[in-house]
């Protein structure tokens, strides 16, 4: 019926027609799209307001690196002297143990047995026993 009513008008009107809709239904979709986007940051903002009240120094942290980093501290002189720092450490504190590992390793392997603390005791003089007294005390006292 449309058609009928149409067939009097001309086809620019009919572009027009298509065109109301075309924009009529881009519109929906773009409003569709806001208001995703403003649930979206609305649910970020919500977050973050949480995220400071529960952790307000780890929030604080985050916000100086990060305006550090955007600042362009990245590659300065200050981050290359921290890393470096780092580093050292690091690797004073992995090699110690690996180090002190394979020294005791080798001396396992070098003297059959391993040592330990246990096994040394204190020197006693000469011909003293264990407790103190002279083997030649021992045998006085026995008799």
């Amino acid at each position: 019926m449309r058609s009928a009513e149409r067939a009097g008008e001309a086809p620019e009107a009919e572009d027009a027609e298509t065109l109301g809709q075309a924009i009529r239904a881009g519109s929906r979709a773009a409003s569709k799209q806001t208001t995703q986007v403003r649930n979206r940051v609305l649910s970020w903002r919500d977050t973050v307001q949480r995220e400071t009240q529960e952790n307000p120094l780890r929030t604080v942290g985050v916000a100086i690196g990060a305006g550090y980093l955007l600042g362009g501290g990245l590659f300065s002189a200050l981050t290359a002297r921290v890393v470096s720092a780092t580093v050292r450490i690091g690797l004073r504190l992995a090699v110690i143990p690996l180090v002190t590992q394979s020294l005791a390793s080798l001396t396992e392997g070098f003297f059959g047995t391993r040592a330990s603390a246990e096994d040394h005791e204190p020197s006693q003089p000469r011909g003293e026993s264990r407790n103190g007294r002279r083997p030649t005390d021992q045998k006085e006292t026995n008799s």
